[in-house]
């Protein structure tokens, strides 16, 4: 009897405590994670996806279809399977989607395609 009241009052505790997992470790928790649905904006943050074809890009920002947008100083770059990558991963002429801060000129994620 006793060990069945034990067990009822754990599992009473699993279910009342929600498990979460800290955003650095769930990939769909990261808003500028290339895992997001592409082509729609967020609803939530009010981000915008933008696509296109990198003409020049440098430490400071990019072109992208004769377009320039400048890199937020905490950009996240990543490579075509979610992974972080590093700004030097990118070159002119790769097709590329990014996220777009609410000035719709600052890059705040560029992920490969």
């Amino acid at each position: 009897m006793k060990n069945s009241i034990l067990i009822l009052a754990i599992l009473v505790v699993f279910t009342m405590a929600p498990v979460t997992l800290p955003a650095a470790e769930s990939k769909n928790a990261d808003p500028l994670m290339g895992a997001v649905e592409f082509g729609s904006n967020n609803e939530v943050t009010g981000l915008v996806w933008k696509s296109g074809r990198i003409d020049t890009i440098d430490e400071k920002g990019m072109v992208v279809d004769d377009v320039g947008y400048v890199f937020a100083p905490d950009v996240k770059f990543y490579g075509a399977n979610g992974v972080t990558v590093t700004r030097m991963n990118f070159f002119p002429g790769m097709s590329v989607k990014f996220v777009l801060a609410n000035d719709l000129r600052t890059v705040l994620s560029l992920v490969k395609r």
